[in-house]
């Protein structure tokens, strides 16, 4: 698995974001087994595939909060959280604030998320040495 298989996963990941997703899927999209996939995608993002699927949508409901005004409990179970319990406590670890909280003080500045993978992201990545070359057995 290379950049490239890596980008296609993030792509899917983000068409998908709405959707039921887990990593035999994801890997099955990028066309390696699903132990490879995780590996590799870790090896590639510093995150492992479910964390960066967390961290995207965390992110989105996090716009979401800034930009709307739709119920907490809405924006949470549009994040795939069952319940807006389970969001809250997600959102609180993430971003050091209850979504109630960051959407009253509306500070983007303090949005600790995960942004989309590309190309540049990667490079970055692996200028901050977060990159590990990873092979297969």
């Amino acid at each position: 698995m290379d950049q490239s298989n890596v980008l296609k996963a993030a792509q899917f990941i983000e068409d998908n974001l709405d959707q039921t997703l887990d990593l035999e899927l994801i890997a099955r999209k990028s066309g390696v087994s699903p132990y490879h996939f995780h590996r590799l995608f870790q090896g590639h993002t510093g995150d492992n595939p479910m964390e960066y699927v967390r961290k995207r949508r965390l992110t989105v409901a996090a716009e979401r909060l800034l930009s709307e005004k739709t119920r907490i409990l809405d924006i949470a179970i549009g994040a795939g959280f069952e319940s807006q319990e389970s969001f809250s406590r997600a959102f609180k670890k993430n971003f050091n604030a209850t979504p109630g909280q960051f959407r009253k003080n509306g500070h983007k500045k303090h949005m600790r998320s995960r942004y989309p993978i590309d190309e540049e992201i990667l490079k970055h990545l692996r200028e901050l040495e977060i990159w590990i070359p990873v092979e297969p057995k």
